[in-house]
């Protein structure tokens, strides 16, 4: 990711609607599984909202393969830091009890998803979560992909599968981002006859309009937790490590 990327992101992360979003569906699916006092590791950890967050459950190490990213998670008073690229981390076999990978597994950063995948299955504990975050539909691909380094897009089928090959018996698969899923996916097609370097974060200010949005997105995760969407502009997948 562009160094000035991560500014952005620390400037807006925790008040974001997306972002906000993203951290309300970990922690409906976190408390969903009953997850609390183990070791977890939080992968790509960006500039440390998610992992900020999740501290409450648990000890938390996070992994990042930028100095960028990791000094940005270390103002948030987060210690256990490590640079690592993937797909190589610098554990034993057997060590967390349950990791994150937010929007990682979709980076060009990250050219062999299933080997990615199996290295995040060795460090897990038997019976250990793995909690996915990915971009849903190749079809939605757009310049700010390109800006932002994006090798695929998936569908809920495609994550699905990668999990089980790399061993994982998946828990739970929903897309997500539901209700604003036409007029975002319009935006989306536009901007595929644009070329742009400009991040979607840059000058982003709270309104009354991004309130509407963050309400929106709480109401359909209130319905997430009674069903699955069958579309959606992201993908957050619950995978167990089974022995």
């Amino acid at each position: 990711m562009n160094p000035a990327e991560y500014s952005i992101m620390a400037r807006v992360e925790d008040v974001h609607w997306w972002y906000a979003g993203l951290r309300g569906m970990i922690r409906l699916h976190w408390e969903r599984y009953g997850l609390k006092d183990g070791r977890i590791l939080d992968i790509g950890c960006g500039t440390g909202a998610n992992a900020k967050m999740i501290s409450r459950y648990g000890e938390v190490s996070c992994a990042d393969m930028s100095d960028n990213a990791l000094a940005y998670t270390r103002e948030r008073g987060l210690r256990n830091l490590e640079q690592a690229a993937l797909p190589h981390l610098p554990h034993s076999d057997d060590t967390f009890d349950s990791a994150l990978l937010m929007d990682v597994l979709y980076h060009r950063a990250v050219p062999d998803k299933t080997a990615t995948l199996r290295e995040i299955y060795r460090v897990l504990k038997s019976d250990g979560l793995l909690f996915v975050n990915v971009p849903a539909y190749q079809w939605l691909r757009s310049s700010h992909d390109d800006a932002i380094h994006t090798d695929k897009r998936f569908t809920r089928g495609e994550v699905v599968l990668l999990l089980e090959d790399a061993g994982f018996r998946v828990e739970r698969a929903t897309y997500w981002n539901t209700l604003l899923f036409p007029v975002v996916a319009a935006i989306r097609i536009l901007r595929k006859a644009r070329t742009t370097d400009s991040s979607d974060l840059d000058g982003y200010k709270e309104s009354i309009a991004t309130r509407l949005l963050g309400i929106i997105i709480a109401f359909e995760r209130a319905a997430l937790s009674v069903c699955p969407m069958p579309f959606g502009l992201s993908i957050f997948v619950v995978a167990r490590k089974v022995t």
